[in-house]
């Protein structure tokens, strides 16, 4: 359903509706508003909640190896979650070629996230778990150029990730991790050529866990980046 109150201003709800046999019949409601603040200016907000019933594979996988041990757990739950987020859009009118940038802002909450785990480390198990909650919050930019003959986009976000030892001990309640990522295309009609890059940093991701004698100590994913090149004839 969409409505515009006044003029620039437009709201929409919406509603989805899932079967499944063991995990119910859940609605789910969905809210945006959109405001135009000039003819190059506008302002958009959303929130909706969200349901992922397990797959097949997370409820009865079993995959066993030499290198491998991973079983299903058919006891798990489904998720639910809310997200939220706002995002300005810049997007100018240019006479031979357009740009657009976007600041966004948004949070994540998940209720029973289903998540590979080790539950037996001296038989090296894994299976999937519910994990009580998950929250994700932070911000991000975009920017884009198209042109005729090339097409340029770069990106860099900051991310919170929650720690679930925050609740009982003394450590941040998020863990916060940057990245940045940029691809480049360029076309050469009369050579018949296409070039692409595109590059990718993950900044490192910070955790906390409980180690012998219930001391906390940090964890962290070493940040890393990604590069990749084509030339297409």
């Amino acid at each position: 359903i969409q409505y515009s109150p006044v003029e620039r201003v437009s709201l929409k709800a919406g509603v989805r509706g899932a079967y499944n046999t063991r995990y119910g019949t859940p609605v789910i409601p969905s809210f945006n508003l959109k405001v135009d603040i000039s003819k190059v200016v506008s302002l958009r907000a959303s929130y909706a909640q969200g349901f992922r019933a397990p797959s097949l594979k997370e409820l009865g996988m079993f995959f066993v190896d030499v290198n491998h041990n991973i079983q299903g757990n058919n006891q798990l739950k489904a998720e639910r979650s809310h997200n939220a987020q706002v995002e300005l859009v810049y997007q100018p009118k240019l006479k031979d070629f357009s740009f657009a940038l976007r600041p966004l802002f948004f949070f994540n909450h998940i209720y029973n996230m289903i998540s590979l785990a080790l539950v037996d480390p001296g038989a090296q198990l894994y299976t999937y778990v519910n994990i009580d909650k998950f929250q994700s919050t932070g911000a991000n930019v975009n920017a884009t150029v198209n042109h005729k003959y090339f097409d340029f986009t770069a990106g860099m976000s900051y991310t919170g990730r929650y720690n679930s030892l925050s609740e009982t001990m003394d450590v941040p309640h998020f863990g916060w991790s940057p990245e940045f990522s940029s691809s480049l295309s360029i076309n050469i009609p009369k050579a018949y050529l296409s070039i692409a890059a595109f590059y990718k940093f993950n900044g490192a991701i910070t955790g906390y866990t409980i180690g012998e004698n219930n001391s906390v100590y940090q964890t962290a994913i070493q940040s890393y980046s990604m590069l990749d090149a084509s030339v297409t004839a």
